[in-house]
C-alpha cells in the first residue's frame, strides 16, 4: 500500500488514503493510534454497564477523560479533516454550542448547563472516533468489543436469574444490569446487532454458532424487559438492514433463527410478567426466574447447533440454481411468518383503533399478560407538553433541560418526569427550530456517509447501523439519549459504519496552526465548563453529606459550590436546610426566595418555603407558599391538601 500525494491545490493539503492495512507513509501514526480505538471503546462499553452513566458524577469523569484524549490528539497533530462526516460533526458541535447559549433564556439554567456539557461529551466522542477508527479493522474491532462486553453482561445476568437474584426485576420486568428497565432493553438491543452481523458472515461454524447463541440469549432477555419500544426498533432496524446491505438472504435466515429461539423460550420468558403482583414489584418467584434463564440458555444452545449445520450446508450451496432456490424459500418463509403474525393479531384495524384510544386517553392499566401488545401509558401526555413548549418558543425553545419545569404545570397525570421520552420532541421543545435543524443535519450527514459506504464493509455496516438505528428508534420513544454510556456506544457505531477511512493533513503551516489553535480553544472552553460544573457538583455533594452532622460545614461547602455554579437549585435547598437546622429561619427563607427567583417556574422552592413556615408555626405564610407551589404544580394532591391546611405538614 502506498501513500498518494496529490498536487497542491488552493487548500494545499496532502491526502493519505488508507484501507484495511496501514499506509506505508503513515505507519508511525497508525502504530501509535492503533491502541486508541480499543481502549476508548472498551472504556465506553464497560462504563455503560454502570447504570448507563446516568449519574453526572459518573459521566462527568468520562467527559474529562474524553476531552483530555481529544486535547492530546490535537497537540500531537492527529486530527485533520473529517471528510464526509464534516457536516454531521459541525452540526453536533453547533448543537452543543446552541445548548450552551440557551443558558441565557432557559427556564432552568442549571439543567441547561448540564445538557450542554452532555452534548460536549458526545461531540468529543464523535471526534475521537473519527480519528481512531481509520481502517475497517479498527471499526470491526471496536464493534466486536461492544458486542463482547454486552454478551458478557447478558451471560452474567442469566447467572443472576439462575441464582434468583431479587434485584434482577422491577415490577416483574428485567431491571439489571443497568438499573433502569428501558436502559437494560436498550443495552441488549444494541448488543444484538454485532452478533447478527458476525453470525451471518462468519465462515467458521463455531464462531457463527457462538454468535447466534448469544444473540438468542440477549433477545430473550429483551423479552424479559417487556419494553414496548424494542418492537418498532427491531422491525425498523430489520427492514433497513435487509434493504440497505448485500447478503440479504443470510441476514434474513439469521434473524429467523434468532426469532425461533425467542418463540421457543417465550412460554417461560413471558410467564414472569404474566404472574406479576403490583404490590410486590421485586418479588419474582425463584422458579419463574430460573425457568426463564434455563429456557433462554437451552434455546440458545439449540439454535446455535442448528445454525452451525446451516453454515456448513451453505458452503455446498454455491451453484446459481441452489442460490435461486434459497432465495425463493426465504421469501416464502418471510411471507408465511408475516401471514401467521397477522392472523394471530385478529382484526389489525380494530386493534390499532383500540390501542390508539388507550394511548390518547392515558390508560396505563395493565390487564394483559404482556406489555408488547398494548399502547397505554403516559407518553401521549408527555409528548403533548413538549409540543406545547415548542409552540410557546418555536425558534429558541424553552432552554436545554427545561422541559421538566413546564411539564408540572401542564401534565394531565401524576407521573414525575424530567424528559418528554422522545429525543426529537425534546430537542424541538428545548432548543426550538434551530436545534431541530442542527439535529436533522447530524442525522442526514451520518446517513449519507453510511449509504455511501454500505457495500465496502458489510460486517461493520450491519453491526453499526443496527446499533445506531435501534438507539435512534428507542430514544425517540424513551430517554436513552440521557444515558451517556449507551449513547456513546451508538456514536461509536455510527462512525464505524460510516467508513470515514481517509486522513487529511494540512500541509500549509498557517492553516494547520489556525486549525490547531481554534480547536484547542474549543476544547479548553469545554474542559473549563466541565471542570467548573463538576467541581461545583462535588462541593454540593460534600455539603449534602455534611448536613446531618455539621450544618456549619454544609454552609461552607454549599457557598463554595454556589460560587462555581450559581444556578444549582439542589445546593440552594441544602443551604436552606442547613440554616433551618441552625434555627435561622430568616436566612433559610431568603435562600429559598433566591432559588425561586432563579427558576420562577419551579414549584419546589415554594413547597419548601411552606414546609419551613409550617415548622416555624407561621401558618398564614405557609398557606401562601403552598398555594404558589400549587399554581406551578396543580396536579399534586399533597400540595392541594397543604394549601388548604398547612398543619398537615407537621403530621
Amino acid at each position: 500500500m502506498t501513500a498518494t500525494t496529490e498536487p497542491a491545490t488552493a487548500t494545499n493539503v496532502v491526502i493519505l488514503r488508507a484501507s484495511d492495512a496501514d499506509v506505508d507513509g503513515d505507519r508511525s501514526r497508525d502504530a501509535r493510534l492503533g491502541i486508541l480505538a480499543p481502549v476508548v471503546v472498551g472504556l465506553i462499553a464497560l462504563t455503560a454497564l454502570d447504570g448507563g452513566l446516568y449519574d453526572y458524577s459518573r459521566w462527568g469523569l468520562l467527559a474529562a477523560v474524553m476531552l483530555a484524549v481529544l486535547a492530546g490528539l490535537l497537540i500531537a497533530g492527529k486530527v485533520g479533516r473529517f471528510g464526509i462526516l464534516t457536516p454531521a460533526f459541525v452540526a453536533l458541535a453547533g448543537l452543543a454550542a446552541w445548548a450552551s447559549a440557551s443558558l441565557l433564556w432557559a427556564d432552568s439554567p442549571d439543567r441547561a448547563w448540564t445538557e450542554s456539557n452532555r452534548l460536549v461529551l458526545y461531540t468529543a466522542v464523535f471526534a475521537i472516533c473519527v480519528v481512531a477508527l481509520r481502517t475497517s479493522r479498527d471499526a470491526r474491532r471496536s464493534l466486536a468489543i461492544i458486542g463482547a462486553v454486552i454478551a458478557a453482561a447478558a451471560l452474567w445476568t442469566s447467572v443472576a436469574l439462575l441464582r434468583g437474584d431479587p434485584a434482577a426485576f422491577l415490577d416483574h420486568r428485567l431491571d439489571m444490569p443497568i438499573g433502569y428497565i428501558n436502559g437494560t432493553a436498550g443495552l441488549f438491543l444494541i448488543g444484538l446487532w454485532p452478533l447478527v452481523s458476525l453470525a451471518e458472515r462468519a465462515a467458521n461454524p463455531l464462531v457463527a454458532a457462538a454468535a447466534v447463541a448469544f444473540a438468542v440469549l440477549e433477545a430473550n432477555l429483551l423479552v424479559l424487559t417487556q419494553s414496548r419500544a424494542i418492537v418498532p426498533a427491531v422491525l425498523l432496524s430489520t427492514c433497513v438492514l435487509v434493504a440497505l446491505f448485500p447478503g440479504r438472504i443470510g441476514r434474513v435466515w439469521t434473524l429467523l433463527f434468532i426469532g425461533a429461539g425467542v418463540a421457543v423460550a417465550s412460554p417461560w420468558t413471558l410467564a414472569i410478567y404474566a404472574a406479576r403482583v403490583p404490590a410486590q414489584p421485586r418479588q419474582v418467584a425463584h422458579e419463574l426466574a430460573q425457568g426463564a434463564a434455563i429456557a433462554s440458555l437451552l434455546a440458545a444452545f439449540g439454535v446455535a447447533a442448528m445454525w452451525a449445520a446451516v453454515v456448513l450446508l451453505r458452503r455446498r450451496l454455491t451453484s446459481p440454481g441452489a442460490q435461486r432456490l434459497c432465495a425463493i424459500g426465504t421469501v416464502a418463509t418471510v411471507l408465511c411468518v408475516t401471514a401467521l403474525g397477522l392472523a394471530a393479531s385478529g382484526d389489525p384495524v380494530a386493534h390499532v383503533q383500540t390501542q390508539w384510544r388507550a394511548f390518547t386517553t392515558l390508560n396505563a392499566t395493565e390487564t394483559s399478560s404482556t406489555r408488547f401488545t398494548g399502547a397505554g401509558g403516559f407518553r401521549y401526555d408527555l409528548w403533548r407538553v413538549a409540543v406545547d413548549d415548542f409552540k410557546r418558543e418555536p425558534v429558541l425553545g424553552v432552554g436545554a433541560g427545561s422541559y421538566g419545569l413546564s411539564y408540572y404545570q401542564r401534565r394531565g397525570q401524576q407521573e414525575s418526569i424530567r424528559q418528554p421520552h422522545s429525543l426529537p420532541l425534546q430537542i424541538l421543545a428545548e432548543l426550538g427550530l434551530v436545534g431541530g435543524v442542527l439535529a436533522l443535519i447530524v442525522v442526514a450527514g451520518t446517513a449519507a456517509a453510511i449509504v455511501r459506504h454500505r457495500r465496502r464493509d458489510v460486517l461493520a455496516g450491519v453491526a453499526g447501523v443496527g446499533i445506531a438505528l435501534s438507539w435512534a428508534v428507542q430514544t425517540s420513544l424513551d430517554w436513552l439519549y440521557n444515558l451517556p454510556g449507551i449513547t456513546c456506544i451508538a456514536i461509536v457505531a455510527v462512525v464505524a459504519a460510516s467508513g470515514s477511512r481517509q486522513f487529511v493533513a494540512f500541509a500549509d503551516t498557517r492553516t494547520r496552526r489556525l486549525v490547531l489553535i481554534s480547536s484547542a480553544v474549543l476544547v479548553a472552553v469545554g474542559a473549563a465548563s466541565f471542570g467548573r460544573h463538576y467541581s461545583a457538583s462535588v462541593y454540593a455533594q460534600s455539603a449534602r453529606d455534611a448536613l446531618p452532622r455539621s450544618p456549619s460545614l454544609a454552609l461552607d461547602k454549599s457557598a463554595t459550590s454556589l460560587q462555581l455554579n450559581p444556578y444549582a437549585m439542589e445546593t440552594f435547598y441544602t443551604r436552606a436546610a442547613a440554616y433551618a437546622r441552625l434555627d435561622d429561619y430568616p436566612r433559610a427563607r431568603d435562600v429559598l426566595l433566591r432559588a425561586a427567583a432563579r427558576e420562577p417556574l419551579n414549584f419546589v422552592p415554594w413547597a419548601l418555603m411552606g414546609d419551613l413556615a409550617s415548622r416555624r408555626g407561621v401558618f398564614s405564610e405557609a398557606r401562601s407558599a403552598y398555594r404558589r407551589a400549587l399554581t406551578l404544580n396543580p396536579r399534586d394532591a399533597m400540595l392541594r391538601e397543604l394549601a388548604t391546611d398547612p398543619r398537615r405538614a407537621l403530621r
